[in-house]
């Protein structure tokens, strides 16, 4: 996945945005807006779906899809820390089972 830096157009990748604290994870705010979400309402359905099918597996969810409050410019909100393993169900639940999305996917 590829997404152009506004400011020099230098083609930036999905690992650009991925930060490190201990763990390898990124941001909800950031994925949702690579995928073309255009608010966290919507985008938390997603992470709803998810979380139930980390759930069914039993697979400790709240390692996975971290919450966490954010300040941006004195503007506290709601944000995800989301891992590999999120990331990994993302696909395989969205892009392998939709044809509209093979092409990308590779």
């Amino acid at each position: 996945m590829e997404m152009e830096q506004e400011n020099n157009n230098a083609i930036l990748s999905f690992e650009d945005f991925k930060n490190q604290n201990g763990i390898v994870y990124w941001w909800a705010s950031e994925v949702m807006v690579m995928l073309g979400y255009n608010d966290m309402k919507a985008f938390c359905k997603v992470l709803d779906r998810a979380t139930k099918a980390f759930v069914s597996l039993n697979i400790p969810h709240y390692e996975n899809i971290i919450a966490v409050k954010r300040n941006n410019n004195g503007v506290e909100f709601q944000d995800f820390k989301l891992n590999n393993s999120f990331l990994y169900s993302f696909y395989y639940n969205i892009f392998a089972y939709n044809s509209n999305y093979y092409i990308f996917a590779m």
